[in-house]
Parts: structure tokens; sequence; C-alpha cells
């Protein structure tokens, strides 16, 4: 017996370290299980928004699985916040030398590789994933120049595709219409004057002693400066650095000749240009749009005041809701400090989007930075602009339809999220607990957190139950693509809650005035699990509660719908048809029937293919210690009198002495299938077998068990189609029934009952398990004894 459980586990541990391990062999498809090395004699190194980018030199050479690729001249955008990691290739010939791409594939029967395909070209492009770690084999990277390599530029092209048709259309000049504008060289900006509407506006411009030039426009002017250098994104990338200005008058101070009208003129970036402006004024940068009455813009220096004004930007896209909000500000007086920072006195702060908001923020002063990045969609590469916005203030009050809900003296927040302090207030009333008033705060605004780590949301409650008490706890959630230096997306939260509680329970029939066997309670309740770019994933829980009826009480969703809430930690890795679980988890609430193991190891093996799909082998394996605490009594006489030990959890039925449920648990089930088809039926004959180790059974003493089944399973698929069937209102083109009839026969042993066995392994939750007592104990009705519903049975 036990030689057959030390084979089993020997097959299992070198089934671990064989040569296929936990990665396949990949085709001419990107595999993102492979790593991607990189190679090259020179390279330069900046960050672009979210793209770590290398330009390379020489020898350039990339590999990622059968994919080879080699090219003078490289640039390579790394995307590290996303898993996996996206990898984008731009790929260059010279005169000399042509970018060379070979695909290949291993021959049948061998590791040998021979080639499934060959590309020669002047450049390629690709976009590649990877979950592995990256490879590089590149010298130390050289000082980045003050301007982009041009070939980046040409990289560009590809990478975004709006970018790559408008210079494809420019190749066929024959067919493009001429520029009206001369292009802008770096350094230098260009101004545009042009009317507001249809009528002509009238230009005073003159000439002062100093060298500048004053130009005074009414009757609506429109004036629109590109090319202006941008902290967040090349001014060839699009609107962010372009600034377009609708007033009714204006006066313009410059240095240098006249502006001129209706067509283009070209300054410096250096040059002195400043903007005072009357009369219904629109100022648009990127998709920042200020609404005024009176503005002075300094356009070299980025800085200006706004009187009378109202300020529009677009909210961060959150969740991938296709809604996207609007921060609205609106202030007796605007001041542009810089090219993203706002200062505003009397303000009101809203992401309605109505003209007459029913929620805002008021403050005394509020400061407000919006940055405005270019960035690409990372689904369609097309260019989109990324806003990053906090406001920080003081004196602040909120309003829900004109009435003041909450005041704090201090304010600080990212804008993505479209509340204000205050996430929810909710009121109620019931028998259960009173009177209710229910608050959820926003922490991070609450405490002037400005930099709030990205994809965090952390929440303050402070709950009123006038027949219960003062409730508060705090939740913590975060979805980030690493995790306190682990890289690997992550999710999670984390929560606490407590009360003390001077009121009774109320659970039902029975239970209608429970006096808790705590007087302060609580539920600390927690989840995480993160995939690691090893392969590994992580997944841990946290559930401490204070007393066996609080969540039957203050959460009776959770506790009739959700998993148990069990304290431990998992590592799993998948790979291909195998996977490897470690485990170990602790009980932390005794008046619960809890296994605890101390650790267990499970390794599954499915549908493996045996001599050229004939047979099928699946196989689980499992070692691990298991201690198996049963509940204790309640201490409550009521509750008291309506609990059961159930059979599973003592000695033998009906003694009331539970187990000790201590001991180790060596299993390894092993099947083999015979797949065939007889015509349209598939016929499948298998047999499995089971060996066990129990380190202690029902009865204290250790226990071997042998379990065979064998058989034959069949199937067959029935359908029907129906084309003739049409519905437009349900967008129904066509009908298909299907169904499949499913046939077994067979015939299982064992040399050990069952019933002989520890339950470490309950199908119930302890929902179920706490109703099951009440119903075997005879102090309630109905009372149910048939051995039909025990668990050890019912399931089969």
């Amino acid at each position: 017996m036990f030689r057959a459980l030390i084979f089993s586990w020997t097959v299992v541990a070198l089934s671990l370290l064989a040569t296929p391990s936990w990665s396949a062999d990949i085709s001419a498809a990107h595999d993102v299980s492979q790593p991607i090395t990189v190679a090259a004699d020179w390279c330069s190194r900046w960050q672009q928004g979210v793209y770590e980018v290398y330009h390379l030199r020489g020898n350039c050479y990339l590999n990622q699985g059968l994919t080879y690729a080699r090219a003078p001249e490289a640039v390579i955008w790394i995307d590290r916040s996303a898993m996996p990691t996206k990898v984008l290739v731009y790929l260059e010939a010279t005169d000399k030398d042509r970018v060379v791409v070979d695909y290949r594939k291993n021959s049948s029967g061998n590791q040998t590789e021979r080639s499934l395909g060959h590309e020669t070209s002047s450049t390629w492009f690709q976009r590649l994933y990877t979950a592995a770690p990256l490879q590089f084999k590149l010298p130390a990277p050289a000082p980045k120049g003050a301007t982009r390599p041009a070939v980046y530029d040409r990289g560009l092209a590809q990478f975004d595709p709006k970018r790559r048709r408008q210079l494809m259309l420019a190749q066929f000049t024959e067919f493009a219409p001429v520029p009206a504008v001369q292009s802008i060289s770096p350094g230098m900006r260009s101004i545009q004057m042009s009317p507001r509407n249809d009528s002509s506006p009238a230009i005073d411009s003159k000439q002062q002693p100093g060298g500048g030039r004053i130009t005074v426009v009414s009757g609506g002017i429109r004036v629109l400066v590109e090319g202006l250098a941008s902290a967040d994104a090349l001014s060839t990338f699009g609107p962010v650095g372009t600034i377009d200005i609708s007033t009714d008058r204006a006066v313009i101070w410059t240095a240098g000749n006249d502006l001129g009208f209706g067509g283009q003129a070209v300054q410096s970036q250096d040059t002195p240009l400043e903007i005072y402006m009357e009369g219904n004024i629109e100022f648009r940068q990127g998709d920042r749009v200020i609404y005024a009455d009176r503005m002075f813009y300094d356009v070299r220096r980025r800085v200006g005041v706004i009187l009378n004004a109202e300020l529009l930007t677009p909210l961060p896209q959150v969740n991938n809701f296709q809604y996207q909000g609007m921060v609205r500000l609106r202030a007796s007086a605007i001041r542009q400090l810089d090219e993203s920072h706002f200062s505003a006195t009397n303000a009101q702060l809203t992401t309605s989007r109505l003209e007459e908001p029913t929620y805002h923020f008021s403050s005394n002063e509020i400061s407000f930075r919006d940055v405005q990045s270019q960035v690409f969609d990372p689904l369609t590469g097309e260019s989109q602009i990324k806003h990053q916005q906090l406001a920080e203030s003081h004196g602040n009050t909120v309003y829900i339809r004109g009435i003041p809900v909450f005041y704090w003296p201090n304010f600080a927040t990212d804008l993505s999220k479209p509340s204000f302090i205050t996430d929810r207030i909710s009121v109620g009333s019931d028998r259960i607990f009173g009177n209710q008033l229910r608050t959820e705060i926003d922490a991070y605004q609450l405490f002037g957190i400005r930099n709030a780590p990205q994809g965090t949301d952390w929440g303050l409650n402070l709950d009123y139950l006038s027949d219960r008490g003062l409730g508060h706890g705090t939740t913590f959630k975060y979805d980030r693509p690493e995790l306190l230096g682990f890289e690997g997306p992550a999710r999670g939260q984390w929560d606490f809650w407590g009360i003390s509680d001077d009121g009774l329970d109320n659970l039902g029939l029975g239970r209608r005035a429970i006096a808790p066997e705590e007087d302060y309670r609580y539920r600390l309740f927690g989840q995480h699990r993160q995939r690691f770019r090893n392969g590994w994933e992580m997944t841990a829980e946290l559930g401490w509660i204070s007393d066996r009826t609080f969540l039957e009480q203050f959460y009776e969703s959770d506790w009739d719908q959700l998993k148990d809430p069990r304290s431990g930690l998992r590592l799993n890795r998948l790979a291909d048809n195998r996977s490897l679980s470690i485990e170990a988890n602790a009980q932390l609430n005794s008046f619960f029937t809890e296994t605890q193991w101390l650790p267990r190891v499970d390794h599954y093996w499915l549908g493996e293919s045996l001599f050229g799909d004939r047979l099928t082998w699946f196989e689980h394996s499992q070692a691990g210690y298991a201690n198996l605490n049963v509940a204790n009594p309640p201490t409550n006489a009521t509750l008291a009198g309506q609990f059961t030990l159930l059979p599973w959890e003592e000695v033998t039925p009906g003694s009331g002495i539970p187990i000790s449920g201590n001991g180790e648990r060596l299993v390894t089930r092993q099947e083999i299938d015979m797949p065939f088809s007889l015509g349209a039926v598939k016929v499948v004959p298998y047999v499995l077998g089971e060996l066990a180790h129990w380190g202690e059974a029902l009865d204290g003493n250790d226990l071997q068990r042998a379990y065979m089944n064998t058989g034959v399973r069949a199937s067959i698929p029935v359908w029907a189609v129906f084309p003739e069937v049409r519905d437009s209102l349900f967008n129904l083109n066509g009908l298909a029934h299907k169904v499949v009839f499913d046939a077994e026969f067979s015939y299982a042993d064992a040399n050990q009952n069952f019933t002989d066995l520890p339950l470490y392994d309950p199908l119930d939750d302890i929902a179920t398990i706490e109703m099951r007592r009440r119903v075997l104990n005879g102090t309630l009705a109905p009372t149910i004894t048939s051995l039909k519903f025990d668990p050890r049975f019912y399931a089969f």
C-alpha cells in the first residue's frame, strides 16, 4: 500500500521537473508565456507617458519563442502597467542592411527547428505581449538627445493609425491638397487671427517705441496659437500644444512685426505674447474649455487671470464607463499659475453636467491642477488626451439641492472620483436596528492626501443605529498592476466594521430576542488575489468575526449568499492541463466547525493524451496535514438548547463527544479513459483507482483506503435548426435547439467505508451547516433525522 503511494508521489514530483515543464513550444503565433529578448550594439532610453522607449542601433535583435527579427535600427515601446507586458516594435532598414524576420516551428518528434516563414522588408512593426520578464542584452544607455531621432517619428507613424493615414495621404501629393500654412519648426510657434463670425472685426495695430506692438480688435476675433511646448507631450502630438481663443474684444501685446489678419505669423516661443480679452470668452486647450467675461493670458509663461469664470474639463475615464463626467469649476476669479495649475476664489466645483447642479462643492479657495498629456489607446493605437486632476481647498461645504450637508476645513482629492468627501448618505428605519443614518466618507479626501496610490480606494463608515449603537469602520480596495513592489496585477479589498451593541438579535422563529455573546461586535474581512509574472497566482483571505450570530444579524445577505469567512493563503500555478496549489489556513472563529490545513498540496493533471489520443489520463494527488476543529457550543441558553453535533463531528453518532480531527492525509487518484465513437455516439470506457492514507479516522486510529470505480459513459448530441425563425425585435436570425443525452454504467467498491472518515471537505457552507443543526435538534419543528440529509450521503 505505502509502496504504491510513494511511487505515485514520485511520479508527481518527476512530472513537475520534466523537460516540458510549465510552458509549451509555440508556433509562429506569439505565445505570451514566452519571454522577449532584446539586444543591440547601442541604445538610448527615455520615458514617454506610460511607455518606456528604447532607441537601438547596430545589430538590433529581437526574439520571442520561434520568431526572430534583425535590423540595423529599431524603436521599442514597453508598457509595463498592463498584464501581460505590451511591447511595440518598429524595425527599420538602411541602404545596406534590410529588416529580416524568421518564423520557425518545431519538427515533429524532436526539438530541431525548421523554417516556417522568412520576411525581408524595409520596415517591420509588431505588437507583442509577454507574461514573462523581459530579457535585455544592451550596453549602458547613451545620454538622451535634445531632440527625438527621426526613426522615432517614423515608428510613431506606425504606432498611431491616424498619423499613419495622414502620412500615407501625404505620399500621394497629386491627390492631396496643398497646405495653406507653413510647417512650424522646433522652438517656434504660429499665430493665426480670423473673424469669430461672418462680419469682419475692427483692427488697430500700432508699433511701440520699445519695439513691441499692440493690436486692438473689436467685433469678434478668433486667435489660434500652435506649436506650444508642453512638459507632458510633444507639440507635434496634437491639440495639447495648441490654444484656441474666441472673444468679442481683445488687446494683444507682442514683440516683432505685425501679426497680420487671416494669415499665419511665426515667432519664437520665447517672444512675449500677452492677450487681454473681454466679452463671451471661450478659451480651449486640449479638451479643457474656459468660459469667462474677462481674461488676461500670458502665452509665453502660461499664466493668467480669469474673472467671472467657468472651467470645464473631462474627468478621466473610470472603470470603462461609456459616460465620461466633466469637472465644472465656477469662481469669481481664477488665476492660472502655470500650464496645469489653477487657483480659484469664492468657487464652486461639481461633476454634474446640469446647468443648475443638484450637488456641488463650495469653497473659499480652491487650488486645481489639470495636467493634460498625450497617450495612445492600447486597443486602437489612436492618440488620446489623458488628464490627471487634483483639487485642494480650504473652508469647504458640500451642498445637495442647495442645502449644506457637510463641512470640512481642508480637503484634497483626485477628481477621477466624482464625489466630494461623502460618497454615500442613506437613512432608514426598521424594528431590528431602529432609525438609521449611514454614511460613507472618502478617507483620501478627508485627510487631504493629494497623491493617493493609483487604483486604490479608501473609505470610512460612520453609522448611527438608534436601537443598537454607533457603528464605525473602514474599507480599502485596490486594483493595481503591482503591489508592494511585486509585479503582476493585484486586486482585493479589506473591510472592518464594528459596533458596541446594546440591543438584542432578532434571527427569526425561536430566536427573536438573543443576547449577543459579545458586547463589542465586529467583522474583519479581506480578499486578495495577485498573478505574478512568473506564472504563480496568490490568493489570500481573512474572515474574523466577533461571535456566531453577528454575520447573520448585521450582514444577512453575505451570510446567506457569500462564501464562508475563511483565513488562509493559497499559491497556485497553471500550465496547460496541469495545476499545482499550496495552501494553509487557520481557524479564527472557534464557534464554527472548520478544517485547518497546515499545509496542503494538490497536483492536477487533466486530459493528458496517451498513445496518440487512444487513451486519456487524469490525475489528482494530495498531501496535507488536517486539523478539524468542531464548533464550540453557544453560551446563550436559547442557542445552546438548539445546538446539536452533526454525525460526522462525533466519535460515535449520538455520543456528543467531538472528534479530535488531527492527522495527515495522503491521496492519489488516477483515471484512464479510452474514448471512441460508434457513429454519432461517443463512448468512453474508463477505470479509476484511488489509494489513500488517513492519519486519524473518526475512531482515532490511522486508516488505509483503496477505492476503484470502472464503467462506461456514453453521450449523443441531438439538434434541430430552424433558419426560418426570424424576429427583428430580438435580432433573431434562425433558431437552433440542442440536447445532449448521457448514459453511464459503473461499478465502485472500497475496502473501507467513507463514514469512518472525518469530513475535512464539507460540501455545505457554514450557514447551511448551522441550519442543519437546528433541523436535527428536536427543540424547534420540523425535526429531520433521515440519513439521506447527512452531507456524507445526499450528494451521491
